[in-house]
């Protein structure tokens, strides 16, 4: 089991995550262990969603997300037009 600092963790925490399937990793501060960084179960997140979905709490998409004509960094020059778009686009069925 690894061991690291929390100033060793931010510095190099892309390293810790590639490796954490290899075992926890023991985050310390000041030398005292206040955490344990470890690996999840592979179906950890779809069992997850179909729990929130069981209690309600969201929804299953109906179908794959498609392209979107309203692109990020696309300015909109006021709310209306960007209701508009929305609108139009909902309504084409995108």
């Amino acid at each position: 089991m690894k061991t690291a600092s929390i100033a060793e963790l931010k510095a190099r925490l892309s390293e810790f995550l590639a490796g954490v399937g290899a075992g926890d990793v023991i985050i310390t501060d000041r030398g005292r262990p206040v955490a344990r960084l470890s690996a999840l179960e592979p179906d950890y997140a779809e069992g997850r969603l179909a729990e929130l979905a069981r209690q309600g709490l969201v929804r299953p998409p109906r179908s794959r997300a498609r392209g979107c004509e309203i692109q990020a960094g696309d300015v909109v020059d006021d709310d209306a037009r960007l209701l508009k778009a929305l609108l139009d686009e909902r309504e084409s069925g995108r």
